[in-house]
């Protein structure tokens, strides 16, 4: 009776311990490896890409390598030109000479510029600090040159733009990072309006423009040239001839900041987690996706975006001139920052969030697909809004379509740094967060209900109706479930 007994116990212990264990990955999953994510991030952060500015060498060659690998998977081309979609922008360099400053009456000596486009300037007069709706034509001084104030003075700005922005920047902390190029993009055709610069002010100049009251300020017109990119785009069309006509977008930018503007013993900003580890993850889910035995159900668009860096122009640029119809793309699921798991005071290994979590459907997916695979889902409430808006989730989202950015942590000490290197990224917990990110978007596109937002959830209520717009205005030859995909 006893061993009987016992014999009972152990069966149960050793059925309960078994209904606890994580569910079997499909192998396809089990095959996204540490070392893979590594070869990938190793190359496409390489010093010999120098920083894949926008536009640059190193970006030319960093999309060849994203497209090679989506011909290895025989993956359907989506672009223009294969699997390349071409952009053709402008490229807006500040001219080298001819600019001038004076503080106070004392000239100063300004070396770091970002324009935005328009005629040449000139603004004269008092020095206004920021104040909403007191900026228009103004010369402003910022207060402080820490990147998240001028993150906030960003969005103020823009409601009234400035003729010049004074930073005074003492201890040349945004030179170093690389915060400011003397150089953007904008598109050929981007309405007229009028330029306006950033002005860094470093050592004794920095000191001076905090504490003058006038200053005047002359920039030729800044340079205009050509320039054409890339996003590059592959398909993996679904298996399922009811619900084949509608796909799951995933994405991820594979541009970065370039080459510093000075000559700094490391000028390279590789951009190894930011983000060439969510181009890691992209090409291997591809892989895992593309190499299962039965397809999935939806069809899958691959996206690697450029100009992120930019003001996420490649996402832009790609809602405005879609490859799949946007009336039939169900989610987009965006990957940025997979290979670092300190994050300020926290380290985050075996965790994994979204951003704008719990703003639509597709947080659940992503919650389930990490407790399935024994990591613990957490949400950021300080930047769960503000990062959604900071990534190429967003163009998606006010298009109506439920779309979030997938990353283990929200900042890292070498964020936009030169030490943001290969050799720094947690490559076991980077397997671990792409294998949850393709097991999440694999059952998104095996769902038979597309993912909704959140009605109880008021900042997503401006997306969730222009779902509502698109749903209604779909003719029947459009609608999501439809047996008509687009040609191959």
């Amino acid at each position: 009776m006893r061993s009987r007994g016992l014999c009972a116990v152990l069966l149960c212990a050793a059925a309960a311990a078994q209904s606890t264990q994580p569910p079997a990955l499909p192998p396809a999953l089990e095959s996204i490896t540490a070392a893979h994510l590594r070869g990938h991030v190793s190359f496409l952060a390489s010093d010999l890409l120098e920083g894949r500015d926008s536009p640059s060498r190193g970006l030319d060659i960093a999309a060849e390598y994203i497209a090679s690998r989506f011909r290895a998977l025989d993956l359907e081309p989506m672009g223009d030109n294969g699997y390349f979609q071409t952009i053709h922008w402008e490229l807006l360099e500040s001219a080298p000479t001819g600019i001038t400053l004076s503080l106070d009456g004392a000239p100063v000596d300004p070396k770091f510029f970002r324009v935005t486009p328009g005629g040449s300037i000139d603004a004269e007069g008092a020095i206004a600090n920021l104040a909403p709706g007191e900026t228009e034509g103004r010369i402003v001084r910022l207060e402080s040159a820490k990147p998240s104030t001028i993150a906030g003075a960003i969005r103020v700005l823009r409601n009234a733009p400035p003729a010049v922005v004074l930073i005074p920047d003492e201890h040349d902390t945004l030179r170093k990072a690389g915060v400011f190029q003397p150089r953007a993009l904008i598109t050929p055709n981007d309405p007229p309006r009028g330029s306006y610069v950033y002005v860094i002010l470093t050592g004794p100049a920095a000191a001076l423009a905090a504490q003058a009251t006038t200053a005047s300020f002359h920039m030729p017109p800044a340079i205009r040239t050509p320039a054409r990119l890339w996003n590059v785009a592959a398909l993996l069309r679904g298996g399922d001839p009811a619900l084949a006509g509608t796909a799951l977008v995933l994405t991820a930018h594979y541009d970065h900041e370039g080459l510093r503007p000075d000559k700094a013993a490391d000028p390279i900003l590789n951009g190894a987690n930011d983000d060439a580890s969510g181009v890691a993850v992209l090409l291997e889910s591809a892989r895992a996706l593309a190499s299962l035995p039965e397809r999935p159900k939806r069809s899958i668009l691959f996206i690697a975006f450029v100009g992120e860096e930019k003001g996420m122009l490649g996402s832009k640029h790609y809602v405005k001139h879609p490859l799949w119809p946007l009336e039939r793309t169900v989610a987009n699921l965006n990957f940025e920052m997979f290979g670092r798991t300190e994050e300020g005071e926290y380290t985050r290994p075996g965790q994994m969030t979204i951003t704008g979590s719990g703003f639509s459907t597709v947080t659940d997916a992503v919650r389930q697909a990490t407790t399935d695979l024994g990591a613990v889902y957490f949400v950021n409430r300080q930047g769960n809004e503000e990062f959604f808006s900071r990534s190429d989730n967003l163009p998606f989202a006010l298009q109506g379509i439920p779309a979030h950015t997938l990353t283990p942590g929200f900042s890292f000490a070498d964020y936009h740094a030169p030490g943001d290197e290969w050799q720094k990224l947690d490559y076991a917990n980077m397997q671990l967060a792409a294998r949850i990110a393709t097991l999440a978007a694999l059952r998104l596109a095996n769902s038979p209900e597309e993912p909704t937002w959140s009605p109880h959830e008021p900042s997503v209520q401006r997306y969730a109706e222009r779902q509502a717009e698109r749903r209604k205005s779909a003719s029947p030859s459009t609608a999501p479930g439809t047996h008509n995909p687009p040609p191959q």
